[in-house]
Order: C-alpha cells, then structure tokens, then sequence
C-alpha cells in the first residue's frame, strides 16, 4: 500500500472485488457450514439419538473443533431448531404458492409427497429429527414449530376444501385428509429412510396412486400425476 493509500485511509482491495462482495461470500461461506453441521447432525441424531450426540461428537463428525462449533451454534437444541426450520419452512412456502396457483388438491397430493421424500433422499435424518424431537425444544421453540405445523396443514387442507367447493371432489373431512397424506410421508421416513433420489419419483407416484384411488376396484396404473394439474 502507498503512502498517499494510508494518508487517505484507504483499504486496497483484489482486483474485481469489493468490501461488500467479499463479506457477502464470507456471509454465504458462514451459512453453508452451518447447512453442513446442521446436515451431519441429523444424520448423528437418527443413527445414535438425540440425547447420545454431544456437541463433541457433532464437531468431529463435522472436522471441526467445537469451540468453533459453539461460533455457529451456542446449543445442540438450536441445531434441533435449525432442522425443524429448514425442514418445515420450504413446506409452507411451497403449498402457499400452490394455493395461490389453484393447484388441484390431486395434483397437491402427489407434490406433497414428492417433496416429503424429497428430504428423505437429500437429507437423510431431517424428518426423522422432526417427528421424533419436537419435545426437546425449548417451549418458545416448540410453540413456534406448533403454530408452523398448524400454517402448513391448513395450507394442505385450503387446497382440499376449495376443490369440494368447485364439485371437484366429494366432501370431506379436511383435516383428517391432511393428517393421513403426512401419515403417509411419515411412514415413508420409517420404511425407506436410505432412499435414493433416483427412486424419489417413483414411490411418490405409487404413494400418490393408493392415496388418491385407492386399492379397490381396477388398477389405476395409467394414471399419472401429471394428468392433474
């Protein structure tokens, strides 16, 4: 640096590079390490338990030292937020926009799962992790998740209800509705929780089949999601 650069108090930066692009990469550098802890500590706590993952084993598992992990998260119950929220809060956003579309309840049906199995492949632990550690969140928490549940299934029931308002489908219960389509997206978790993502459309379009139609009658095997829109 220059004399005249001190004397001016300026700070020379890379070719091509500002002081805000460069704390906007380290902002991003900053967010995906904690993606990639909150990843591995899902994966930690469906294989050894919640109560059995210390934030020691959280940062070796992760290659770091853990007062570096305490920099990104001060508990291992806020890493257990941060999974309910990253798992539950694209849900929402999806299903509000499908709403505002008009997206059949049908169509809804099949996205529904799709997405659900979606996480089970990509993310393997994270709706482990939320259907079976939602207690262990501080009451605060727990409460917010509640409320974002209760968001996420009334979206999922709208779709229901707009479409026995049109005649489309009979009327029904749309709450029980709701509660056995992520009936079946839970037991997907518990029957397939190493699903691979070459897999994910084809069980979402068998799953999407039997909710949908059913096992009685003729088989149904011509029918295809994306006949419904």
């Amino acid at each position: 640096m220059s004399p005249t650069d001190k004397e001016a108090g300026r700070q020379m930066t890379p070719t091509g590079s500002t002081p805000t692009s460069s704390a906007s990469h380290t902002a991003a550098q900053g967010q995906s390490r904690r993606d990639e802890i909150v990843r591995l500590a899902s994966l930690l706590f469906r294989d050894m338990g919640y109560h059995s993952a210390t934030m020691d084993k959280i940062a070796e598992v992760a290659g770091i030292a853990k007062p570096t992990l305490y920099h990104y998260f001060r508990s291992k119950e806020e890493i257990l937020f941060n999974i309910h929220m990253q798992y539950i809060m694209p849900l929402i956003e999806s299903q509000r926009a499908r709403v505002e579309k008009g997206v059949s309840s049908t169509r809804v049906v099949y996205e529904v799962i799709l997405e659900h199995l979606q996480v089970i492949a990509d993310s393997p632990g994270t709706l482990q992790a939320f259907i079976d550690h939602q207690r262990e969140l501080s009451d605060a928490r727990r409460r917010q998740m509640k409320e974002n549940r209760r968001t996420y299934r009334r979206l999922v029931e709208a779709s229901f209800e707009r479409d026995i308002k049109l005649g489309v489908i009979a009327p029904c219960d749309t709450r029980t509705v709701a509660f056995s389509l992520f009936g079946v997206c839970n037991w997907a978790s518990r029957a397939h929780p190493r699903l691979r993502v070459e897999e994910v459309e084809d069980l979402a379009t068998q799953l999407w089949r039997l909710f949908v139609f059913g096992t009685a009658g003729p088989q149904r095997n011509d029918m295809h999601p994306d006949d419904f829109r």
